[in-house]
C-alpha cells in the first residue's frame, strides 16, 4: 500500500473561522465600523464645496487612512492566529500550512487547535 507521506506534512486552516473566533476581532470591527462612519461624516461636511478633483483626493486620502486603520487594528490579531498556526504545525511536526480554501484534497485540517490557542479554550 502507497502511503504519501507529503500529505503529513501538510496542514490546513479556516482562517476566516479563526479570524471569527479572535476574542478581539469584534472590538476591532466595531472601532473600525465607527472610524468609516466617522469618515463619511467627515467627507460629506469637507467636500461640501469641493471640485470634483478635490473630493476625489479627499476620498484617496480618507480611504488611505482608513487601510492604516483597519491594518492597525487587525495585525496584531492577525501575527496572534499566524503564532498560533506555528505553534500547532510545530508540535505535529507538519512543514507547511495553507489556507482551507487553496487546498483542493488532502492536508491534515489544524483549525479547532488553532482555535483553542487563540481563545484560550
Amino acid at each position: 500500500m502507497y502511503v504519501d507521506k507529503a500529505s503529513n506534512e501538510l496542514g490546513v486552516v479556516d482562517y476566516q473561522l479563526l479570524l471569527s473566533q479572535a476574542p478581539e476581532t469584534a472590538t476591532a470591527q466595531q472601532t473600525l465600523d465607527a472610524a468609516v462612519t466617522q469618515a463619511k461624516s467627515d467627507f460629506d461636511t469637507q467636500s461640501a464645496n469641493m471640485s470634483d478633483q478635490d473630493k476625489q483626493a479627499l476620498y484617496q486620502k480618507m480611504q488611505q487612512d482608513l487601510d492604516e486603520k483597519k491594518q492597525e487594528l487587525m495585525g496584531p490579531i492577525n501575527d496572534k492566529i499566524m503564532a498560533a498556526i506555528k505553534s500547532v504545525a510545530d508540535a505535529k511536526g507538519l512543514k507547511s500550512v495553507l489556507f482551507k480554501d487553496n487546498v483542493v484534497y488532502g492536508g491534515l485540517d489544524i483549525t479547532n487547535d488553532v482555535g483553542k490557542i487563540i481563545t484560550g479554550k
